[in-house]
């Protein structure tokens, strides 16, 4: 499984596989979820009320630029992750996803429902 940009199908992710919730590592400054990982939220957590939306490792995003809106990139030592999605496709420029990489959080990047969605490839 990969994910797209809903607008114009720009591809996200290199494939994935699906991992449980559970096998998240909440500590802090570290992957929360391992390489070729990719999981659904089943909770809330830090800023985000992000029930159901797909993460992602950082190391497996492709395709997409940190906005220049610096309100949208509050943090400490990185992005934050509480001022709204800060990553937008390369492509058509549509906010698709939050990146968090800050010091008071584990590190990952959730994708916007609305604005990306799952896809399989051939053979899946």
């Amino acid at each position: 499984m990969h994910l797209v940009c809903r607008q114009c199908a720009t591809r996200f992710t290199p494939e994935l596989q699906l991992v449980p919730f559970e096998t998240r590592n909440e500590t802090i400054e570290e992957d929360f979820l391992p390489p070729g990982g990719l999981m659904q939220s089943e909770s809330s957590f830090y800023f985000d009320d992000n029930v159901g939306n797909f993460i992602a490792n950082i190391a497996d995003t492709q395709n997409m630029k940190l906005t220049s809106d610096i309100t949208r990139l509050y943090g400490c030592c990185g992005p934050g992750g509480g001022h709204g999605p800060n990553l937008q496709c390369e492509i058509c420029g549509t906010y698709v996803a939050t990146k968090v990489e800050d010091c008071c959080t584990p590190h990952y990047i959730f994708f916007d429902p609305s604005t990306t969605q799952a896809a399989m490839s051939e053979g899946e």
